[in-house]
C-alpha cells in the first residue's frame, strides 16, 4: 500500500515507549482525492528515536502529501512554493498512569509542564525552536518504489533539548497549502483510486491546524489503531516517549545518582 508506515512496535523501557527509528504517528485530514478519501497525509514524530533525556531531539512533521488523485500524492514542499507556515509550537510533559489494561501499559494523566517553543505572534517573537524545513531529506513512508524526484522535501523539524523522560506531547498552530505541482505528478496516468482523474488542481483553501495535539507513546490517534478505520491493522502505532539514557562509566559510584558514572579524574596508564 502506497505511503504506508509499516514498522511497528513493542518495547518498554520504563513507559511502554515505541522506538523503532522510524516511529511516526499517521493521520489523515480533509476530504480529497486519496485512497481513503483524504485531503491531506502526514507523519508526526521525534527525529531521533529513540527519543533520549538531555539529547538534542526535535518534532519531525514529516510525509506531508497533498492527495490529488495521483499514486504517489503531490509533496508539500515548501521550497518550491507550497506553504506549510507554524506560528506557535508547544511542548508538553503528562503524567503517566500505570493501567494494565492498555496496550502500551499506561495511560496519560495530567499536563504537569508545558513550554512554548515557539510563538511569531506575540511581541517579541519566540523564536528558540521554530519549524523549519529540512532540505536535505524526502520522506516517502519506506516506500521504495515511491517515484517522486529527490528534488522535492515533505519534512520540516525543530530542535530543543528535552531534560526529563517522560510523557511528552506537542501542540501546532499553522497552516499547509500545497499550490505547486509536482515535477513528475500525473494524475491522469497514476490514477488508483478508482476515481475519474481530474489532473492536479491546488488547494483552494489551507489545512489550518489550530493547537493540533500530537502526543507520544498512549497519546496516539494514529489511524491504523482506530477500529473501523480502514487502514487499521491491530497494531501499535506511536512516536517515542522521552526515557532515560543508559549511562556507563570507568568505576562504580553507589552515591552517585548514576551509579555507572564516574565524577573524578581517572587516569589511563601509558601504553594502555
Amino acid at each position: 500500500m502506497k505511503k504506508t508506515l509499516a514498522l511497528t512496535v513493542a518495547a518498554t523501557l520504563g513507559l511502554a515507549a515505541i522506538s523503532s527509528a522510524d516511529a511516526h504517528e499517521l493521520r489523515r485530514y480533509g476530504k480529497g482525492a486519496g485512497e481513503f478519501g483524504e485531503k491531506i497525509r502526514l507523519a508526526f514524530g521525534h527525529w531521533s528515536e529513540p527519543s533520549r533525556e538531555d539529547q538534542p531531539n526535535g518534532i519531525d512533521f514529516t510525509s506531508v502529501y497533498y492527495e490529488d488523485g495521483s499514486e504517489d500524492g503531490n509533496v508539500i514542499d515548501a521550497a518550491r512554493g507550497d506553504k506549510v507556515s507554524f506560528t506557535k509550537v508547544e511542548v508538553k510533559f503528562f503524567e503517566s498512569i500505570p493501567d494494565p489494561s492498555s496496550p502500551f501499559g499506561y495511560r496519560v494523566g495530567k499536563v504537569l509542564n508545558t513550554q512554548i517553543l515557539c510563538d511569531t505572534t506575540v511581541v517579541p517573537p519566540i523564536t528558540d525552536a521554530c519549524v523549519r524545513q529540512k532540505l536535505d531529506a524526502l520522506n516517502t513512508f519506506a516506500d521504495r518504489e515511491n517515484v517522486q524526484p529527490d528534488t522535492t522535501r515533505n519534512k520540516y523539524i525543530n530542535t530543543y533539548l528535552p531534560t526529563d523522560a517522560g510523557v511528552v506531547g506537542y501542540r501546532l498552530w499553522g497552516t499547509v497549502q500545497d499550490l505547486v505541482e509536482q515535477p513528475d505528478d500525473d494524475a491522469a496516468a497514476n490514477n488508483t483510486t478508482g476515481r475519474a482523474p481530474k489532473g492536479y488542481v491546488p488547494m483552494k483553501e489551507p489545512l489550518t491546524l489550530n493547537g493540533e495535539l500530537f502526543v507520544c507513546g498512549a497519546g496516539s490517534k494514529d489511524v491504523r489503531m482506530i477500529p473501523g478505520d480502514p487502514e487499521f491493522d491491530g497494531r501499535l502505532h506511536s512516536f517515542g516517549c522521552i526515557t532515560k539514557m543508559p549511562a556507563f562509566g570507568a568505576r562504580k559510584d553507589p552515591n552517585s545518582e548514576r551509579p555507572y558514572s564516574y565524577d573524578g579524574s581517572f587516569a589511563v596508564p601509558d601504553g594502555h
